[in-house]
């Protein structure tokens, strides 16, 4: 599975990370590579939520109004993704569970980021005057927020 510039947010944070998400993802994947499955996983784990957070500080930070909605998402595929790296500390690797989780994450990354991702990438861009510098996490100084905006100095995850 490889980054699609369709897929694209606008966002040069976050499409990095998702396009860190499809390199990771692509090893997973490919069953020439069955002995970094473990590695991987816990690869995954450590930064999808590492990049849920960065959108949804975003999303707080601009309002987005789906953003409850948005992070529910999230949290089902946290949910989704720990009962799969579950399965596969119980049962191991096979073909079977190669499939399950290919459908799975390449569900996910074609509709989450293909659409959702892209609605709020189109909202961000629209009320953030700078948002192609936005940086985060490590405290960075957030974009400045178009006028009437609450403005917020710096972010940091805690």
């Amino acid at each position: 599975m490889r980054w699609r510039e369709e897929l694209s947010t606008g966002i040069p944070l976050v499409d990095e990370q998702h396009k860190e998400l499809f390199k990771q993802v692509d090893i997973l994947l490919d069953r020439n590579q069955l002995s970094r499955v473990d590695s991987t996983l816990s690869f995954l784990e450590n930064y999808v939520v590492e990049h849920f957070s960065t959108e949804e500080i975003m999303q707080n930070i601009t309002k987005y109004p789906w953003r409850t909605e948005h992070k529910k998402m999230h949290d089902n595929f946290v949910e989704t993704f720990l009962k799969l790296k579950n399965e596969y500390y119980e049962t191991g690797t096979d073909m079977v569970f190669l499939m399950k989780i290919t459908k799975i994450v390449l569900n996910w990354l074609n509709e989450h980021i293909g659409i959702h991702d892209r609605e709020f990438g189109t909202f961000f861009k629209n009320n953030w005057k700078n948002y192609q510098e936005f940086q985060l996490p490590g405290g960075t100084s957030l974009p400045t927020p178009r006028k009437g905006q609450e403005t917020v100095q710096t972010a940091k995850f805690a």
